[in-house]
């Protein structure tokens, strides 16, 4: 990392330089919201060192304690917050308000002053690139920086892997995921194979659960209250299974245990949602907003994609 400082600097021409780092790194936002947080978090070099321990606190407290302590490891022995935590610190609220052209700006300048990412950088930028479709180039340089950070010895949680996954599944043909897959392998990073989504022989049928998720999420013309709801189920974890648990047990319940069979059985061979559960559990959110036509309309999508409703679907239908 560049050291534009010597350990003889005083505390107080430390702190002017990260201010400095600090203000360059954001000047050129454009987005009034954004500006006002910038202008809190900056107000002074104690109020970005109160964010930036609060920060370090929740990292700790979602048990990433080392990527925080990489990330906030101080300049010297002054205890003064490096650049690369400043720098970190704009990248991450850029990415958290889905600014992905102006997080990969702020990402490039830190480069070009010299200073190297952290792990969780990298992460956070990553996964505003691979999230936002509204630019082609943002998917290619996640997939760089992916592998430049693998390159480095870094070990990423898998939330930056299956970001980019479901991006070239939306984007993409299968092939450059075989492509991706095989690359991140020869760096020595090896998928989750836990969970759903991931397992070689089914990859085109997961490739097209991730594209119908990233669909129900970044379409527009689907309806708000139902993507937003397909957003927040996203982010938490284990809610596939939980989806899946959910029909299973409807199944069982209701006395179709031929039915359930198939359903479980299916889901242990794949590790993939079928696409009945997804169709299914697009009806009901439409149904949760009171938006019969909407789950109707859900409905008939489904049987023109050639998916047959369960037992369980058709009870959801009845309420269309």
């Amino acid at each position: 990392m560049a050291e534009t400082s010597s350990p003889n600097s005083s505390a107080d021409d430390l702190k002017n330089h990260v201010m400095k780092i600090f203000e360059e790194a954001t000047k050129d936002c454009e987005d009034e919201y954004l500006e006002r947080v910038f202008g809190t978090i900056g107000r002074s070099y104690d109020s970005l060192n109160d964010f930036s321990i609060k920060l370090f606190n929740s990292m700790a407290d979602t048990g990433i304690i080392d990527r925080a302590r990489e990330m906030f490891k101080p300049l010297y022995d002054l205890g003064i917050l490096s650049p690369v935590a400043v720098f970190t610190i704009v990248i991450m609220t850029y990415a958290g308000n889905h600014k992905a052209k102006s997080a990969l700006k702020v990402y490039q300048q830190m480069i070009a002053t010299g200073f190297n990412p952290a792990c969780y950088t990298y992460v956070q930028l990553i996964c505003v690139l691979a999230t936002d479709f509204s630019n082609f180039k943002f998917l290619r340089y996640a997939k760089k920086y992916f592998l430049e950070m693998l390159d480095k010895g870094m070990k990423p949680n898998p939330t930056p892997f299956w970001k980019i996954m479901e991006a070239i599944a939306y984007r993409e043909p299968v092939e450059k995921a075989k492509e991706f897959l095989e690359q991140i392998k020869a760096k020595g990073f090896m998928p989750p194979d836990s969970g759903f989504h991931y397992k070689e022989a089914y990859l085109a049928e997961g490739m097209q659960t991730l594209k119908m998720y990233a669909n129900l999420v970044h379409n527009d013309t689907i309806d708000e209250d139902v993507r937003k709801c397909f957003f927040v189920l996203r982010a938490c974890p284990g809610f596939a299974e939980k989806l899946g648990s959910k029909m299973y047990s409807a199944l069982v319940e209701d006395g179709n245990v031929d039915e359930a069979t198939e359903f479980f059985n299916e889901v242990e061979e794949t590790r993939i949602e079928p696409m009945v559960l997804i169709h299914t559990a697009v009806i009901e959110a439409y149904l949760s907003f009171g938006k019969t036509k909407g789950a109707l309309e859900a409905y008939l999508a489904m049987l023109a994609a050639g998916v047959a409703p369960n037992s369980y679907t058709y009870t959801q239908g009845t309420k269309c």
